[in-house]
């Protein structure tokens, strides 16, 4: 599955699109976690502007599944398990804080 355009058009629509500069290490780790799942990509700093406005949604108090609906629309070749995996990457690599805590004892 090749994600083409992801976010990047509702990035510009709420003004949150620009170069995605960053620490090289992350993005580094967020490509290569992209690339173990399976998921690639033909430009990696549009992949990576994408990931961070997902956490961007997310912390201005998107839901989860509507951040996810809004990936699928946006790139309708990707699977449903390949945008989840995309967006849970995404969080683990740029917005770590956002993950919800496991009540597991």
């Amino acid at each position: 599955m090749r994600l083409r355009v992801a976010l990047a058009s509702v990035a510009v629509a709420i003004g949150l699109a620009g170069p995605a500069h960053g620490d090289p290490d992350t993005d580094a780790a967020f490509l290569a976690s992209l690339q173990a799942a399976g998921i690639t990509y033909t430009d990696a700093d549009q992949v990576i502007t994408s990931a961070k406005t997902v956490c961007r949604l997310i912390t201005d108090g998107q839901p989860a599944p509507e951040v996810l609906a809004i990936l699928r629309a946006r790139n309708p070749e990707l699977t449903h398990d390949h945008a989840a995996r995309f967006v849970g990457i995404a969080v683990r690599s740029y917005c770590p804080d956002q993950l919800v805590p496991s009540t597991s004892s």
